[in-house]
Parts: structure tokens; C-alpha cells; sequence
């Protein structure tokens, strides 16, 4: 092994940990008892290079002995044997002693070996321990001595006196054993491609070692040829890989371990790359729930599985570590490809199942089972099952299970089975903003089939299966910001529902219709489809679609600066929102008031709102698996941060909302729209580089998107940036173009908003009033009733500036702000 591996048993981030075990060690365990530490955690986590560390560090004689995979039992007596041996031979027994470690003579051996452990003082480290029973008897029995045993699991015995678990590295540690073990001038100089090597081999200090010792032997090898080589999860284990050393042969011992059953679990967890619930083995494998729950907890005890808990404890799931996965990958192929869809197909179901049983639970106007949607494939779980695993909050249950199941119908729609996608995917209809940031990562099949009709339906039916398709897809166009796709799709189904004869749907179609012109920044039609949506909900007596439409109109009324009309509509939709119990419906409407309420200058009321709101959404995301919505309101509250004047806290809570995004797919404009605030906040500490770099970046996702109203904005943004470095020509430009697009959409307040920051570039830059003064004339007109507060701003600045014509400006004043009322 080359010396740069060798540099790999430092003490990169476990010095604390090893300072820990040794005090324990030297502390002793009580008059007569030696101390017995148990160090455990997965395989390539460190264990054995800090049993290392112990060995070098300590003024004890050291006995070192490993437990072969067949002795992990407690009734192989043969391992005793050739430990014994070792450890004998390492004491320097005389060699009719080492003679006597055959099965026969195993007692005598014992004898001798106590009796030499008596007489000194030992550090005894046994590696690869399953059980106590193994080792029992081998352990020090006087304080002089102490042993250390090294575990994959953590040893529940009472003869151990502590145990330390050992995790993965955190990042600044990953990023310090790599630089030893490689270089660290290349891995400053390449810092990204660095930490892109740390993200790909999951913080594992072992999969590190090897990654920075291969570098060390490469020195021709740019960190960046070697991240490339790393991307491809199918290879990834065999550059991980350095003579006999590799994270595949570690992982491997712990697969063969297992049963032909949980071997069987082990692989096809591998396909879903999702932290899942245990009860997600029950359809891969066709077993009962409870057989999964135990399948789970052996692979979880194997270190196969990691134990995810939810953030209040209550709940436990199970995720897989970046190498584990790419080993449950490669070892899928003991599993046919018939075996393998017959899972998927079955989960498929289970999912399907599980959502309908869900929407039944919280009395959802989700789509009525028509036509071919009547007809769910079966599945393995009965009624008691479904309420065992969604349990008592049902809602966050299937928040936590978005990722999975999306996960699980991309993985059916790879496998053929079109009419199972399309019924997953109209069950999680009614829960699309709940699971929106889940939705994004599968894309529905090119074709929409014919109807798959059971024998008895209409002709209205099969015209409502289409609409169903229709509405998926248009919905799903919305999550990855496709929004005309989104459009042209609405009115299909809208059509169709019409045709159907469902109004309930025809209403959702279209509320749905409308806030995608929203978005687009068309925001009359937006507002007619959106009253629409209302009235027809209202007609069918689904309150809930009334309050969402409320709130889509609420939002859109608040986009156009009709603060009062907005304040109405989203306290209305809120009220509703508590009155049935809809806490996720309700957290959306607070997150609107919050930015109502800012838009308004009322910043203590929106804090509150936004707060509350944000406490709701992390309730719902226990898991971190679906942190959309969470991360929409931290950006809100970034934004009110900067107004507040607290650029360092706005910083923070953008950076937090953009890392929740990066990486999604639908989440470029929520990128955009992040990046144009950070670079406000540079702005506002004269990182001006910095600033057009944000501002740039939301330009461009907003033009990759063809969004004109978002280029629009971002442009207003580069503006501004370039007001702040005196280029007057390229702020002229920018706004001219920005004000341009807002005059075409019809949106006054935002027109009125360049022309405003026009007229300062001109008054400011290059003293020109006469240019200044035409366009303030018309941002006061502009804002007129609909903004008093940024009206009046603008009157301040106007009369200031004309001070020497203050007759002639005060009569024009006059003529445009009676123009504005």
C-alpha cells in the first residue's frame, strides 16, 4: 500500500472521538473489571484505522485478532481456535502452547492464555465481532488490561463498559482527508471538483482514502478527471478500488451475511434510490407488512440500511448510502427481469392503493373512480393494513412517501407499465401541492393511450379518462415550469370535462389553468379563469375548491397591487382552510398574507404569518423528502430579512431555500427568483460582482424558460446593478426593455416601477431632469391608488427635484395625480 494511503490513518475529524475512547480506556471500569469499549458503524467507516490509532498511541502490549466471516457465530468454536492461537503466538507463548490451540486442546489453550493475560497488561482489540458469545472468553479479566471490540452493530451487553459510535465524516473533515491523502495544493486549487469527490463517495473516509491515494498515484489526473470517473454509479465501486483494499469487497461480506430473503429485499431497495418505510418490502417481495417491518430491521442491523428518523422522533425509515446503493445495483442482476417488474408492478399498486385509501381518509374531492381509473390493479394489503401504515396523520404519511412513490412510477414507466402509471398518477392528483416537489422528477408516457375502459363504461367515461390524462399533464407541465405545455393541455381537459359532464374537475382544471397564466404573467386571463374556477366550485358546494380558487385569486390580485381585494380573498380562503381542518392548505394561505403584508410595509404582521406558515411546512416534511413548500417560505422570509435591513440573516435563509432546490427539476424559476434576491443583498453590500453574477444567472434560467414578465425582472435587477456601477447606457437599456414587457402584459404597477428607476438613473447618473421628469410624471400615474406608500415616494422625489419651477411642476403634479386617482 503506497505511503499516500498510509496518510490516511489521521486524525481527520475523529481526534475528539479517539481522545473519548482512550479516557474510557484509562478510566477503568470499577475495582477488578477491565474496561471493554465497543466501537461500531458501517463497513468503510473508519473502525479499524482508529483501532489503529489506539494500537500506536498506547504504552500496552497490543493483541490484534479479526473474526473470518464463517466464525461470525457463536457456536463456531473452530474461530476460538485459531484466535486463540494468534493471540498466543502474539504474547510469544513458548511452542508447546501454540501446539495446543487444536479443537481438542482448546481448554488448555484458554487456560494458558488467561493466565498470561493475568500477568500483564494488554490492549486486546478483536475486529469483526457479531455477537458477545464470541469473544466472551477471550476478554481481560483484571484492571491492568482492556479490550476494544470493533462491530458493524452496537453490542447490548452488560460486560461493556462504553460504546462510540462512528459515523460518516462531516464535509470539512472529508475535505481534509482527501487533501491528505492526495494533495492539498490540488485540492485547493480544484476545491469544487473536490467536494463533488466527497459527495460521491458519501463522506466514507474508506471510499476517501482510496479516492485521494489513487490521485496520489496519478499526479497527471486533474480532481476533475477523477470526479467524471466517478458520476457513473454502475463503475463508481471499481474506481474505488486500490489493490486488494475496496469499498465493493466490505460491502460484500456483509451481503453474504444475509438471508436468500433479504438478499432478495437488499437488491430491490437498490432500484428505488429513495429513503423508504418498511413496509415497502412487503409488495417487492409479495410478504406481509410485519415480514417487511423485520426484513428491514435485519438489513438496517447488516448496515445495509441507514435508520432515518423523522425530525419529532415518531417516525422511523430506511436510506441507503451512496456506495451501498451502487453495490444493491450491481447485484440486481441476480433478479431476472420478470422478477423485477412483478415488484414494481406490485408496489405500483400498493402506492396507487395507499393514495386513494388516503384521499377516502381525509373526505378529498379527488377524482371519482370512472372507466378505466375504476379498475385498480390489485394489491397485497388489506383495509387493516392501509390504517396500520398510514396511521393517525395520513396527509404526512403521504408527504413523506412523495419521493418513493414518484420514484416508483418512473421505475413502472421504464418497465412498460403505462396504464399502472397513469393510475398512480391520477390517485396522487388530489395531492399535487402537497407532493409538488416530488412531481417534477417523473415524466409522464409520451402517449395517452386509448381509454382502458372496463366493459360496462360509457362513452362519457372514456371522454373523462382522456380529460384525467390531460389534467395530469398539464398538471405535471406546471411542476417542471413548462407552463404553455401546462396551457395547451388545461384546455384539452377542460374541453373534455366539459363534454364529461364534470363540473367538479372542469372547476379544478381551470383554477389550475389560471394560476399557470399567473405565473406566465398574463393576469387577465389568469383572473377569469380564476373566478370561474371559483363560481363553479361554488355551484358544485366544493368548498375547498372555492378556498383554493380563493387563494389563487388572492394571490393574483396581490401580484397586480390590489392589496385590499387580495386581503379579502386570502383571509376568506384561510378561514375556510382552519374550519376544515386543511393545516397544509392553511400554511399556503398564511404564506401569501406573509407577502401581502410585506408588500404593504407591514412587516412585524408578515414575520408572523410567514413563521407560522414555515412551522407548518416542516411538520410536513419530517423527512426532508419533500421540502418545497418549506423552502418557498424561507425565500419569502429572506426577502422581508432584506427589507428589514439584515442582509447576513437574508443571506442565510436564501442559501438555505436555493440549496433545497438545486438539483430539482421544475425548480428553475424558484432558482431565478432566489438568485435575483441574493443579488439584491450583495447590492446592499457592495459586492457589485458578485451582485450581477446572482442577477445574470436569474436572467438566463428566466430566458431558458421563454417567462418574458420573469426576464423582465431579472432585467430590472441587472439595472440595478448597473446603476450602481454608473453605466447609465446599459441601465437605460435594461429598463426601457423591462418597462417595454410590463406595458404588454398590462401590469401598472411594475411599468410604473421602471419608469420610476429610469428617472432616478437619469437624475442620479447624469443630472438630466429633463428625462427624469416625464418618466416620474408617469410613475406617479402608474402606482396611482394602487401603491399610496411608493406614490408618495415618488411625489417626494419629483417636488425635490423641480424645486426651481416649483409653479409650473406644481400645476403638472396636480394634473397626474388627479390622472392617478
Amino acid at each position: 500500500m503506497p505511503n499516500s494511503f498510509d496518510a490516511a490513518v489521521a486524525l481527520s475529524g475523529r481526534a475528539k472521538l479517539v481522545s473519548e475512547i482512550e479516557q474510557a480506556l484509562e478510566s477503568g471500569a470499577g475495582p477488578g473489571r477491565a474496561p471493554v469499549v465497543n466501537i461500531y458503524g458501517p463497513p468503510g467507516i473508519g473502525k479499524t484505522t482508529i483501532t489503529k490509532i489506539l494500537a500506536r498511541r498506547t504504552a500496552r502490549q497490543v493483541l490484534l485478532a479479526r473474526l473470518e466471516p464463517d466464525e461470525k457465530t457463536d457456536k463456531a468454536k473452530s474461530g476460538t481456535s485459531r484466535i486463540l492461537a494468534e493471540l498466543l503466538e502474539q504474547m510469544d507463548a513458548p511452542t508447546d502452547a501454540l501446539q495446543g490451540t487444536n479443537t481438542n486442546g482448546a481448554d488448555k489453550s484458554l487456560t494458558q492464555y488467561r493466565q498470561r493475560l493475568r500477568s500483564g497488561t494488554y490492549l486486546l482489540v478483536l475486529d469483526d465481532v457479531s455477537v458477545m458469545d464470541q469473544v466472551r472468553e477471550l476478554l481481560p479479566q483484571n484492571a491492568a488490561s482492556c479490550a476494544v471490540l470493533v462491530t458493524r452493530n452496537k453490542l447490548s451487553d452488560s460486560t461493556v463498559t462504553q460504546s462510540y459510535e462512528v459515523g460518516n465524516l462531516d464535509d470539512g473533515d472529508a475535505l481534509t482527508l482527501l487533501g491528505q491523502a492526495a494533495d492539498f495544493d490540488r485540492v485547493k486549487r480544484e476545491i469544487g471538483a473536490a467536494e463533488l469527490i466527497i459527495r460521491l463517495c458519501g463522506n466514507m473516509p474508506l471510499a476517501l482514502s482510496i479516492a485521494g491515494a489513487r490521485l496520489a498515484l496519478r499526479p497527471y489526473w486533474s480532481l476533475g478527471t477523477f470526479a467524471a470517473r466517478l458520476l457513473d454509479e454502475q463503475t463508481r465501486l471499481d474506481e474505488l478500488q486500490l489493490g486488494e483494499v475496496g469499498v465493493r469487497k466490505n460491502l460484500s461480506v456483509s451481503y453474504k451475511d444475509l438471508t436468500a430473503v433479504e438478499k432478495r429485499a437488499f437488491r430491490r431497495l437498490g432500484m428505488l434510490d429513495q429513503v423508504v418505510a418498511s413496509w415497502v418490502v412487503a409488495p417487492l417481495l409479495d410478504v406481509s407488512y410485519i415480514d417487511a417491518d423485520q426484513i428491514a430491521k435485519r438489513l438496517a442491523e447488516a448496515n445495509l440500511l441507514q435508520e432515518v428518523w423523522s425530525s419529532d422522533r415518531r417516525d422511523r425509515r430506511y436510506g441507503m448510502h451512496e456506495l451501498v446503493k451502487c453495490y444493491a445495483q450491481e447485484v440486481l442482476i441476480d433478479d431476472s427481469d420478470a422478477d423485477r417488474k412483478a415488484a414494481v408492478e406490485r408496489l405500483t399498486s400498493a402506492y396507487t392503493t395507499l393514495a386513494h385509501h388516503v384521499a377516502d381518509q381525509l373526505d378529498t374531492v379527488g377524482p371519482a373512480r370512472r372507466g378505466g381509473f375504476a379498475v385498480v390493479s390489485s394489491s397485497a394489503l388489506t383495509l387493516e393494513d392501509l390504517e396500520h401504515i398510514t396511521g393517525t396523520t395520513p396527509l404526512r404519511f403521504l408527504v413523506a412517501e412523495s419521493r418513493a412513490m414518484v420514484a416508483t412510477v418512473k421505475l413502472a414507466t421504464q418497465f412498460g407499465l403505462t396504464e399502472l402509471c397513469w393510475q398512480a398518477a391520477v390517485a396522487a392528483l388530489p395531492f399535487f401541492e402537497v407532493m409538488r416537489g416530488a412531481w417534477g422528477s417523473w415524466t409522464p408516457p409520451a402517449e395517452i393511450p386509448a381509454p382502458a375502459s372496463s366493459a360496462d363504461a360509457s362513452a362519457e367515461d372514456e371522454v373523462w379518462e382522456q380529460a384525467m390524462m390531460h389534467l395530469v399533464r398539464g398538471t405535471h407541465a406546471t411542476a417542471v415550469d413548462h407552463y404553455d405545455v401546462a396551457d395547451e393541455h388545461f384546455q384539452h381537459a377542460q374541453d373534455l370535462f366539459r363534454k364529461a359532464g364534470d363540473e367538479a374537475r372542469y372547476a379544478e382544471t381551470v383554477r389550475r389553468r389560471g394560476e399557470a397564466q399567473r405565473v406566465r404573467g398574463h393576469y387577465t386571463d389568469a383572473t377569469i379563469w380564476l373566478q370561474e374556477a371559483r363560481e363553479c366550485s361554488t355551484r358544485t358546494g366544493d368548498v375547498l375548491g372555492e378556498a383554493r380558487a380563493l387563494l389563487d385569486l388572492g394571490n393574483c390580485h396581490r401580484v397586480a397591487h390590489l392589496d385590499a381585494r387580495a386581503l379579502k380573498e386570502l383571509k376568506k380562503a384561510l378561514a375556510i382552510f382552519r374550519d376544515r381542518g386543511e393545516r397544509f392548505e392553511e400554511a399556503r394561505a398564511l404564506r401569501a398574507l406573509g407577502i401581502l403584508e410585506q408588500q404593504s410595509l407591514n412587516t412585524e404582521k408578515s414575520e408572523e404569518y410567514l413563521v407560522e406558515a414555515l412551522g407548518i411546512f416542516e411538520s410536513f416534511e419530517a423527512y426532508k423528502g419533500n421540502s418545497y413548500w418549506a423552502a418557498c417560505t424561507r425565500y419569502s422570509l429572506g426577502k422581508l430579512r432584506l427589507d428589514q435591513d439584515r442582509p447576513q440573516e437574508a443571506a442565510e435563509m436564501l442559501d438555505t431555500a436555493l440549496a433545497a432546490f438545486e438539483g430539482q427539476s421544475g425548480s428553475r424559476l424558484w432558482r431565478a427568483r432566489i438568485h435575483r434576491q441574493l443579488a439584491h443583498v450583495s447590492l446592499a453590500e457592495g459586492r457589485l460582482d458578485e451582485a450581477r453574477q446572482h442577477a445574470q444567472t436569474a436572467y438566463e434560467l428566466c430566458e431558458n424558460l421563454e417567462l418574458q414578465i420573469w426576464m423582465a425582472h431579472a432585467k430590472r435587477t441587472l439595472a440595478e446593478v448597473s446603476m450602481a456601477e454608473g453605466d447609465l447606457e446599459e441601465t437605460e437599456r435594461l429598463l426601457t426593455e423591462a418597462k417595454e414587457t410590463y406595458d404588454q402584459v398590462w401590469n401598472p404597477w411594475y411599468a410604473a416601477e421602471a419608469a420610476w428607476k429610469l428617472a432616478l438613473a437619469y437624475s442620479e447618473l447624469h443630472k438630466d431632469k429633463g428625462k427624469a421628469i416625464p418618466l416620474l410624471y408617469e410613475a406617479v400615474s402608474g402606482f396611482g391608488k394602487i401603491d399610496d406608500n411608493r406614490r408618495r415616494e415618488v411625489v417626494d422625489h419629483l417636488t425635490m427635484l423641480s424645486r426651481p419651477v416649483v409653479a409650473p411642476v406644481t400645476k403638472r403634479l396636480g394634473m397626474a395625480l388627479k390622472r392617478s386617482a
